[in-house]
């Protein structure tokens, strides 16, 4: 999906999805592109540390009951930090991860990271939702996302 940042779909926005669709893809304009963005950050934000720190699968995530409540505050941080800065809408969190539950079982991009020995993508992902809340001075408490946040960089 293609949109503008701050919503709306622009002739630029359609330009690019005719080019992509004239060159076989199927693009997709989007007027709330940053509710997509936001949706995506929740799992992005739980999943990936998680993962990271427990070397659990999606699915082995979603069947554990601590892991499950884990994710799920991470969830709750995530939507709260995008309602305080006007970036995100309401998101059932259960039905989110009943969907992405659905899914295929996968290694997560950060899981795999730390598996290989590289360094993991948790500043872009999560600490990008912390900056964000932290140059904002929004007052939402995100303890539990800055526990898993130092855990990550421990592992």
């Amino acid at each position: 999906p293609m949109g503008n940042p701050n919503g709306g779909v622009s002739s630029l926005t359609r330009s690019l999805c005719d080019a992509f669709a004239r060159a076989g893809l199927q693009p997709e304009a989007d007027d709330a592109i940053r509710d997509r963005v936001w949706y995506k950050l929740l799992n992005n934000a739980s999943l990936n540390p998680v993962s990271a720190i427990t070397g659990m699968t999606t699915h082995q995530m979603y069947a554990d009951a601590l892991t499950l409540a884990w994710l799920k505050a991470l969830m709750h941080e995530t939507l709260d930090v995008g309602h305080a800065l006007g970036l995100a809408r309401d998101v059932d969190v259960d039905e989110r991860i009943g969907q992405a539950a659905k899914g295929s079982d996968v290694k997560t991009s950060m899981l795999q990271d730390v598996e290989a020995g590289r360094p993991t993508e948790l500043d872009p992902i999560v600490g990008a939702v912390i900056e964000r809340l932290e140059s904002r001075r929004a007052a939402v408490i995100v303890d539990v996302t800055g526990s898993s946040v130092s855990s990550v960089s421990m592992v």
